[in-house]
């Protein structure tokens, strides 16, 4: 993580962020995209990977920064789109 993230907060968010992908086996991602960059703050490298379940895809976009000759991350992402119905709705319908 780079210096100006701070780690208490990025902490208190993860628990929520794990709440948004679910308890299911993690697919292996496919890449989206990827892009690495030099400018005036220095290297940056950014990366986009889908994680395929059978009712949501999850798009996680990742941002690392050189900082002090290492690779830190700097921002992420996370996007849950529903491609089925929630589990929840599946129970109600078979009941």
């Amino acid at each position: 993580m780079t210096s100006e993230n701070d780690a208490a907060e990025v902490k208190a968010q993860l628990p929520m962020l794990r709440g948004m992908i679910g308890d299911a086996a993690t697919p292996e991602p496919k890449l989206v995209q990827s892009r690495k960059t030099t400018g005036s703050q220095g290297e940056t490298y950014e990366l986009e990977q889908d994680y395929v379940y059978a009712d949501r895809t999850v798009r996680v976009y990742s941002a690392m920064m050189r900082e002090k000759g290492e690779w830190k991350l700097h921002a992420f992402n996370i996007n849950v789109r529903m491609t089925g119905e929630p589990k929840a709705v599946e129970a109600e319908k078979a009941a």
